[in-house]
């Protein structure tokens, strides 16, 4: 009799494969005890991806050439995730189709630059403004023209000026020529034909009656508006920026307009937060973005810096979580929208605050900005909006191109695999747990800006730290109690009758 002894083997424990292309399962001791440099190794994996991170850092994706002048208006629709719209300073509209790249239509009929347009909810019209003083409608196509060619991408538009697309034209009633014009949002109080028109005043329009005469006329003592924006969850509340300095909210169900804000330095755009109705940001000629809430105006939320020039548009992401801002410094930057409860932000060249040009990837105050894009032959940015889907940017300038940027610049394009993906994600968790190691705070903060705006950068330091000396010197010259302090987020604002 012979005995016989068998070994079994568990293919889920003893790491053997099921298959032969499988890997091989690596048991593991999770005792700390047994790992003594586990802290190490991962603070190591952390630096690694914090530099694989800027190493596959390639915002751009496409420029789109075909304007003749400089492009001032940009506008998108979440009814149409691959097409946008851009106006021109030479009056022309384009129609663009993001996949192939490329201009799907031209509308001409303005005689003079385009301010502003935008895009109906439901994507079907769009509605543009000039400095002729008139006000057009164009009928959108609902199927993009697309290249047969696999792969290639032309400039060839089709041009039309028909009456086919031509739906309705007229004048301002207000006289003056038109800054600002944007589409309210469907709502069960409000309907999505209704429009804002902003010139020497706020004439209100709907669309679906194709009339001259405004609904309603809003004016608070300021000659030309130069931006206007609507609440996109209270479709009835929107917002206009003047030149009077002033940030004004109206409400369609009232005669009068609601509300008043007043600051030092002009604003030039609003955009109001998707997800937070009450919160909206304004960009100004200070070179900074002030966040506020509507229910109190006496401060501002967050003081959002990084800029060297005026902000000369700004939008929302869809999620609410940030927002993207386009500069007469050449610039696209994004923000994190929420800001912190501190106080004042370290200035743009102090160590920490985010390498040259003061980008601060890490900052979770929303003082300083996520990410800064830029191109050796970019020109002053007009306009900046974020896609209706929130992955990509696209921003105008004043050399005839528009620019297309990923969201964030290292994501890659195209299908990603779950390995991909979780991957992708460790790392992000690995950058995010160590931001405070400096090896890994200096390689995710650092980027590359232009030498004019890294110079720009350090005169603005000395302006604010020469302003700050002045202010601790008056006060210090004074009787105790005679000079109050303002902090940053108030020290901007006047009151409406200054």
């Amino acid at each position: 009799m012979v005995k016989v002894k068998l070994m079994q083997r568990d293919a889920h424990t003893q790491g053997s494969r099921e298959r032969t292309g499988d890997a091989h399962a690596i048991p593991r001791n999770l005792d700390p005890a047994q790992h003594p440099m586990e802290r190490a190794r991962e603070l190591a994996r952390a630096v690694t991806a914090a530099k694989l991170d800027r190493m596959f850092a390639k915002p751009l994706r496409c420029a789109l050439e075909g304007h003749g002048d400089a492009v001032y208006a940009l506008s998108s629709t979440c009814a149409r995730l691959d097409a946008f719209v851009s106006g021109a300073a030479d009056g022309e509209l384009r129609l663009w189709h993001v996949p192939t790249a490329r201009a799907t239509r031209s509308f001409r009929g303005h005689t003079a630059a385009v301010r502003g347009c935008c895009i109906a909810p439901t994507g079907a019209t769009a509605i543009s403004v000039s400095d002729d003083t008139t006000v057009r409608m164009w009928r959108l196509p609902q199927m993009a023209v697309t290249d047969n060619a696999m792969g290639h991408v032309t400039n060839r538009t089709a041009t039309t000026t028909s009456a086919d697309d031509a739906l309705f034209s007229f004048h301002s009633k207000g006289g003056g020529a038109l800054r600002g014009v944007d589409h309210a949002y469907e709502t069960s109080s409000l309907s999505s034909t209704y429009f804002a028109v902003a010139g020497s005043c706020v004439e209100v329009y709907d669309g679906a009656k194709l009339t001259k005469e405004p609904v309603s006329t809003f004016s608070w003592g300021c000659d030309t508006l130069v931006y206007v924006r609507f609440n996109a969850a209270e479709s009835n509340l929107f917002a206009t920026a003047g030149t009077d300095r002033c940030v004004v909210l109206y409400d369609l169900r009232s005669s009068t307009p609601v509300r008043k804000l007043k600051q030092q330095t002009r604003s030039n755009c609003v955009s109001w937060n998707p997800m937070e109705p009450y919160n909206f940001v304004c960009g100004n000629e200070d070179h900074n973005a002030y966040s506020y809430d509507m229910r109190n105006l006496e401060r501002a939320l967050c003081v959002h810096k990084d800029h060297v020039s005026a902000i000369m548009d700004i939008d929302f992401s869809p999620t609410g979580r940030e927002f993207v801002t386009g500069s007469y410094d050449r610039t696209v930057r994004i923000f994190p929208s929420h800001g912190g409860s501190g106080g004042v932000a370290v200035s743009a060249s102090a160590p920490g605050a985010g390498g040259s040009g003061g980008v601060s990837a890490l900052d979770t105050s929303g003082q300083r900005s996520r990410d800064v894009y830029h191109t050796k032959r970019m020109g002053r940015v007009m306009a900046a909006r974020f896609a209706a889907d929130g992955s990509y940017v696209v921003s105008g300038s004043d050399d005839f191109n528009v620019r297309i940027w990923k969201a964030r610049a290292s994501e890659p394009v195209g299908v990603v695999l779950p390995a991909e993906r979780q991957a992708i994600a460790y790392r992000r968790a690995l950058v995010s747990k160590h931001k405070h190691i400096q090896s890994v705070r200096q390689i995710a903060n650092s980027r590359k800006v232009p030498k004019v705006i890294k110079s720009e950068s350090a005169k603005k330091k000395v302006q604010l730290d020469s302003e700050k000396r002045k202010r601790d010197r008056v006060k210090a010259h004074s009787k105790p109690g005679t000079v109050v302090e303002k902090g940053e987020r108030v020290r901007k604002l006047l009151r409406s009758d200054e």
